[in-house]
């Protein structure tokens, strides 16, 4: 699919070093659910409809406070988390 979009899709494994090492869920969850309106967005659809359940789970966030996404979003946003690596 990363082929048909119009622009670059960046590298899910990176995310945290690209982050000063650490996880940058708060952004991560916005991006997917359409919290976050991305300027040049090109063709990338919106997923958060993909996402949507009436069951809505507290993550916690690195600085400490919780935001409320569904349980298929808190449960991505877990799976990136461990998908992290460092590059040298």
């Amino acid at each position: 699919m990363a082929e048909m979009l119009a622009i670059d899709t960046p590298e899910l494994t990176t995310l945290a070093e690209r982050n000063e090492g650490e996880f940058p869920a708060e952004a991560v969850a916005k991006q997917i659910d359409g919290r976050l309106i991305v300027a040049n967005h090109g063709d990338m659809p919106i997923f958060g409809p993909y996402l949507e359940t009436a069951q809505s789970v507290a993550i916690k966030l690195p600085s400490g406070q919780p935001m409320m996404v569904t349980q298929h979003l808190a449960d991505l946003i877990a799976y990136l988390k461990t998908i992290q690596t460092e590059r040298h």
